[in-house]
């Protein structure tokens, strides 16, 4: 009977999330993709995303999170500092997110509501036929991409902010600096190989559009 009740209970924590080469291409160009990029590429949460200003997270082309907003009885509350110590952390900011930011206007990297990031998350999934995943779930799509790429398992839990091996890995070791910039390049490099991709085949599709109307 506790095997029956463990297998359930593992069986309710296994996760089939599409890959990310599906799901960074149904973000691309929405109005969405911003704080997405944010959680699948920087492994950013909700409240990390929406604490954002370009006056306090952005220096010499890196992130920093500083602060978070959360949602208190319905009323948004914003905090100094990460919800723990490993989640104060810093990025080597890509130039396409950071190409992305410029283009916000105002201070606040990310001003959209909570419920206006989670319902047009799952339209733009839904209208590229993706299976329903949650806001939340991109910061899964990061440690997998990750692991992929075979990050060294440190320098991930330093990105994501996981202070334990349950979410991440082990014990309390330092990352060097070389390693940390060779994962930034490489996680970058790959986000933006999906996102040159999504551009090359919209391309192609528009020029066939056109031969075939002539």
């Amino acid at each position: 009977m506790h095997a029956e009740g463990f297998g359930d209970e593992v069986k309710r924590r296994v996760l089939r999330l599409p890959p990310p080469e599906q799901v960074i291409p149904a973000i691309t160009g929405t109005e969405i993709e911003l704080p997405c990029l944010l959680a699948a590429w920087l492994s950013l949460s909700m409240s990390e995303i929406r604490g954002l200003t370009k006056s306090k997270s952005l220096l010499n082309h890196q992130l920093f999170v500083v602060d978070t907003v959360v949602r208190v009885h319905g009323q948004d509350i914003r905090k100094e500092g990460g919800k723990e110590e490993q989640r104060t952390r810093a990025f080597t900011l890509p130039p396409y997110l950071e190409k992305l930011i410029d283009q916000v206007p105002g201070d606040v990297i990310c001003p959209l509501s909570i419920p206006q990031i989670e319902k047009r998350f799952d339209a733009a999934l839904q209208a590229a036929g993706l299976p329903h995943m949650t806001f939340h779930q991109l910061r899964h799509l990061n440690a997998s991409a990750m692991a992929m790429l075979g990050i060294q398992k440190e320098v991930a839990m330093e990105r994501g902010g996981w202070k334990t091996p349950y979410t991440m890995d082990a014990v309390y070791t330092h990352t060097f600096d070389a390693p940390r910039r060779a994962a930034d390049q490489a996680i970058n490099a790959y986000f933006e190989g999906l996102i040159a991709n999504k551009k090359l085949t919209n391309s192609k599709k528009r020029r066939v559009f056109k031969l075939v109307k002539v």
